[in-house]
């Protein structure tokens, strides 16, 4: 969960300076996997519930 909170925090820090980020701010592949992973964990519970209260 810690790399999920370093993840989040690095997105809400980065800036554009003209027009690029900085390197430092570019997300790594081990960041990018751990956020697509808890985006997928957070948005199939939802899905799921609101295709069976629609078929209710």
């Amino acid at each position: 969960m810690t790399d999920f909170n370093k993840v989040f925090s690095k997105l809400l820090k980065r800036k554009k300076r003209n027009g690029y980020y900085e390197a430092s701010d570019l997300l790594s592949f081990q960041e990018k996997q751990c956020l697509i992973m808890s985006l997928i964990i957070v948005t199939i519970p939802f899905l799921v519930a609101s295709i069976m209260l629609l078929l209710n």
